[in-house]
Order: C-alpha cells, then structure tokens, then sequence
C-alpha cells in the first residue's frame, strides 16, 4: 500500500496515533510512513492562538472528513435549537423535555459522583421536593443550571466562572478562587514531560489565555468549546468541580453562538462517562502533540449522539402530546367559519325579451343565462378527516397548523400571518412562526410580496 494510501487511511478513516498506527500494521518500523502521515495532515492544520503551559500553540487539522464532522455536530446543535425555540416557554412539551433532559444529565452527574439516585430521587430534585441531604450535591448542580438559562448570555470572564463556581460549591460567595497551590504530584514522566495539572503559578496566565481564545477566534464554536473543555482539565485551575465548569464553559460557548438557553439542557455531562483509561489516554496525546483532533474527534462522536437523543425527545414528547389533543379532537376542534352567508342555491334565470317587434322580424326566444356557483367550502367532517391524517403524518405539526392548513389549502391562493392570528386566535407572534413551520415543513411556499410575507400552497 502507498505511504499516501496510509496517510488519508490513519488520518480520515481513524485519526490514528504513532502507537495506533505501530498496532495497525504490526511493526515499529515505521519512522517514514509517520513522517508522511504527519505531512499530510500539516496540509489541513491550522494553529490555534491557545497554547499550553509551555507556551506553545495548540493546532487542529482540518481535513475535508474531519471539517464534515464539525460542521455536521453545528448543524445538530442548530436543529436542536430551532425545534426547542418553537415551544412555548410554558407549554407542557417544552416543561416536558426539560425535565427529562435534567433527570438525564442528574443521572450522569450521581455516576460520576459514586451518589447513589434513583430516577423518583432525581425527579424529586426536578420538581423542587428533595429532602435528602446526600443528594446536595445534585440539588446545587439542577439550581446551577436553572440559574443558566438565565444568564447564559453573560460575557465569558474569571467574574462568569466565579459566579457559577460558588454555586456548584452551594455558597454564597467565594473564598478563594484559582487554586493557590500545586497538588502532591505536579506532573509524572513518563516520555517527556506530562502534566496532571498547571503549576499554580501559570493558572492565571492560562485562564486568560483561554478568554482570549474564546472571545475573539473565529474558529468554529465546536472546536471553541471542545478546546474549553480540555484546557479546564489539563490546568485543573480549581480545588475542585473542575469539571462541573469545563461542562457549564462549553454550555456558555454553544449558547454565545446563537444556540441559545437550550445549551442548558443538552447533555454534555455524557462527558463524564468518558473519564476512563481511553479517555485519559486520548488527553495524554493531545498534551505531547499539541494536536487537539484527537480531544475533538472523540469528543464529537459522543456528543453527537446525545444531540441526536434529545432530537429524538423532542420528536416523542410531541407525539405523546399531539396523542392526548387527538383523542378529544371530535369535541375540541373550533366550527368552520363560512367565509359569507350561505345562499339559496342558484337557478338558472330566464332574461325575458320584449315581445314587441318590427315588421319582418322574427322574435328570439328567451335566453337562459347561467349564474356561476360560489366555491362549495369543504365539510366538517372532511376537514377533521384531513387534520387527523395531517397529525397522524407529521409529528412536527401541531393542531392549530394542521387545522389552518386544513382549511386554506387551494393552489394558486395566498395566506398571510394575519389571517392566521384571527382564524387560530392567537398572538402575532405564535402566527408567524407557526406559518414559518408549515413553510419549512413543506406545505406553503413562503414569498414576499410589497413588503410582506405571505404564503402560497405547494402541490403534494
């Protein structure tokens, strides 16, 4: 096999190590091969302005497979953010999915913990009802959250980290804040020099060397905020709960890229479930290498599935709900509203001639003309038939959505947002986005049309 053949296979197929590729292949002689594996990623490497405690930069190879996976993990996290940002702050499917998102990320946060919590405990911490004193630790954490989404948008500073620090201690204010001395071991050798943690001397220096990179690269937010989290654990800058922030500053990174307050409710806490013997492994390279990829490789695979998990959330508790408004559908679905008073039916009516005329000629017999009919508005009971085939369909839809597009749904017509609001009875606000919805979902054509939006139905 060709050295470029090895290179694209141990960097695209599997962001391979030297050992890796030593394994692969079953031999140490590969001094060459590595050397070109190494040129070819230095082709898509970019350097970031984050360095490591001996000042040297960290850096993250952007081959066209690897920026696919990043790009593919910001698409999820803007869909996330999208169908959550469609709920109403108090409708029952968004109270739902919160719930279920925090017993989630309260179970991965007892297990790394060694807290012993049963689903009824964590949910008793959900709904403010917890009494029991070994669980504090999670109590502090679920308010620690709350508190987020709140204030997810505050700027990125030491004052942040502060603020959330002394809630994940459960204090009021802060004695003491970066940690002022080194642990037992400052560092083990092992080949070179490997870092358990930052001599306290060089915290400060990091810490804002990784605002700085935060705040102003323009580098994607997934990287941003996979840097953020590995940078936390290898300066361990804290006593303790070192990695309670690492998760809470990578939360704060999604949310300051427009992903918003639903940052709180993704479960990066997953994370914690890799802090084994392969986790440490995959940190140890990216400290002797300076390469991130492999933090940001194994971290992605992850998270992606835990995005995908609380999509597929979403997707159920809608569906558990359109159930519950489907059963009283019959009963609860408001009366069509005539477009105009309803007409006898129409006859054909005789136009009568006069019956005078002049000398030699003939007179023309009665003309009939025909009175065209008024568009015949469909039946209740077809309307209702479309609403429940409409939901059992897709369950993105709401009733309100389905029940609207039910009835104004002639090809060639125009809808606008107004006439939503009315019909529907709601507030401008839930119209527009609810004709967004049905927009993208398929079902109107959005055009704008002297300064206004207005919206055509597309044949099916």
């Amino acid at each position: 096999m060709a050295n470029s053949d090895l290179s694209v296979r141990f960097t695209d197929e599997t962001y391979a190590t030297r050992s890796d590729v030593m394994r692969a292949l079953n031999t140490s002689l590969i001094d060459s091969i590595w050397r070109n594996i190494e040129e070819y990623r230095s082709r898509f490497s970019r350097i970031l302005s984050l360095r490591d405690i001996a000042k040297r930069p960290f850096r993250v190879t952007f081959t066209p497979n690897i920026t696919d996976k990043i790009t593919g993990l910001e698409r999820k996290f803007a869909r996330a953010m999208s169908q959550f940002s469609q709920l109403d702050r108090n409708d029952s499917e968004r109270v739902a999915i919160q719930k279920e998102s925090y017993r989630k990320i309260l179970a991965y946060l007892a297990q790394k913990n060694n807290i012993v919590a049963t689903d009824v405990d964590i949910m008793a911490i959900v709904t403010d009802q917890n009494f029991n004193s070994a669980h504090q630790g999670l109590v502090d954490y679920y308010k620690t959250l709350r508190h987020f989404e709140q204030y997810h948008h505050d700027p990125i500073d030491d004052n942040f980290l502060a603020d959330f620090l002394a809630r994940f201690k459960g204090e009021d204010e802060l004695v003491s804040f970066y940690r002022e001395k080194d642990y037992a071991r400052p560092f083990q050798t092992v080949i070179g020099k490997e870092y358990d943690f930052a001599p306290a001397a060089t915290i400060e220096f990091l810490m804002n060397d990784l605002f700085d990179f935060i705040n102003n690269s323009e580098i994607s937010f997934v990287v941003k905020a996979v840097a953020a989290y590995y940078f936390i654990d290898y300066v361990k800058p804290f006593e303790n709960h070192n990695e309670e922030v690492a998760i809470i500053l990578a939360k704060s990174i999604l949310a300051h890229n427009d992903i918003g307050d639903v940052s709180a409710f993704l479960p990066l806490e997953a994370l914690f479930a890799m802090r084994n013997e392969n986790f440490r492994k995959i940190f140890l390279e990216v400290q002797k290498t300076n390469d991130l990829t492999y933090a940001l490789l194994a971290v992605i695979d992850l998270v992606l599935n835990e995005v995908q998990n609380f999509l597929d959330l979403i997707t159920q508790v809608k569906m558990t709900e359109v159930k519950k408004e489907y059963r009283s559908l019959g009963s609860e679905l408001p009366a069509a509203k005539p477009a105009s008073e309803p007409k006898p039916e129409p006859k054909a009516v005789v136009k009568e001639e006069p019956a005078v005329a002049s000398k030699g000629e003939k007179v023309r017999p009665a003309e009939v003309v025909a009175v065209p009919q008024p568009l015949e508005l469909p039946r209740e009971e077809d309307v209702k038939s479309i609403i429940k085939n409409l939901l059992e369909s897709n369950p993105l839809l709401r009733p309100k959505q389905a029940e609207f597009y039910a009835r104004h749904r002639t090809l060639g017509k125009y809808y606008t947002i107004s006439m939503y609001k009315k019909e529907m009875d709601v507030v401008y606000e839930t119209a527009r986005t609810s004709m967004d919805n049905l927009a993208q979902l398929g079902y109107y054509r959005r055009e704008n049309v002297k300064n206004k939006f207005v919206y055509t139905p597309i044949k099916k």
